[in-house]
């Protein structure tokens, strides 16, 4: 009989690790039913580097990214984990442009497409896939309701409506992983950034005409925030990150960072 062993990284959980094997279980087993799953939980023993840390890689054997838009999405989303309303904060800031006082503003068309939305079925399989599809509304009313949404939607032009429902989108996104983690529940969207995109894509479509990608007026300043600490400092300081974080459990996405 073949054996299949589910060995997991660091920073694992034991009950996120069982949660995660009855997942990979299942579905090993919807395929070839004479396959046996091991578990392998090593965390709760610890773990040590031998041969002076040889399987960190070094600086220049690891590859960086190139596209400035890539280092800033990193930044950005290293900030929507630990605060789902950071994109919006800083539309938020914006200089206020006039519009037709006796006409609807952009703000209000934008707010009525976000606060009426249901998402589709194919999205909200996605959702279902990621797990994250029983905190989603939840998610969508924590932004919706919160002052820099509100004070985001001020600094909406005609111009630029279309740019503000992938922020939007991210926020719901990052709000629901948020809550997810403090109800201590470990979703496949938390380790699956490939996954995380994919619905952020779906969700910013679905909520209008929307463009992807960052808002031009936001790049800036994040490809600024990424040069000195994103991609440049993990590698020059690459032993010591995973030193800091490798000997005991923490959170995977930041020892990803």
């Amino acid at each position: 009989m073949t054996t299949v062993i589910f060995v997991h990284g660091t920073g694992i959980r034991e009950r996120e690790y069982n949660e995660t094997f009855e997942i990979i279980e299942q579905k090993i087993h919807a395929q070839r039913p004479d396959i046996k799953v091991s578990r392998c939980l090593w965390g709760e023993l610890g773990a040590k580097f031998n041969d002076h840390r040889a399987s960190v890689p070094l600086e220049d054997a690891t590859l960086a990214l190139s596209q400035a838009e890539e280092d800033a999405d990193i930044i950005l989303w290293g900030q929507l984990y630990r605060d789902p309303l950071f994109e919006l904060r800083l539309l938020s800031l914006k200089p206020i442009e006039e519009e037709n006082p006796f006409g609807e503003q952009p703000g209000d068309i934008l707010q009525s497409h976000v606060a009426s939305f249901t998402p589709g079925l194919e999205l909200q399989a996605k959702l279902q896939e990621a797990g994250i599809a029983e905190v989603f509304e939840e998610a969508r009313e924590t932004v919706i309701r919160s002052e820099p949404y509100h004070q985001a939607l001020l600094t909406v032009t005609e111009s630029d409506l279309s740019e503000y429902y992938a922020p939007i989108a991210r926020a719901i996104l990052a709000q629901a992983m948020l809550i997810c983690e403090e109800q201590e529940k470990f979703p496949p969207v938390l380790t699956d950034a490939k996954l995380r995109d994919q619905i952020g894509e779906l969700l910013t479509l679905a909520l209008g005409e929307a463009e992807l990608g960052l808002i031009g007026w936001l790049l800036k300043p994040l490809v600024e925030l990424a040069l000195p600490i994103g991609t440049n400092y993990v590698k020059g300081n690459r032993l010591e990150v995973t030193d800091k974080y490798s000997p005991v459990p923490g959170d995977i996405l930041l020892y990803q960072t």
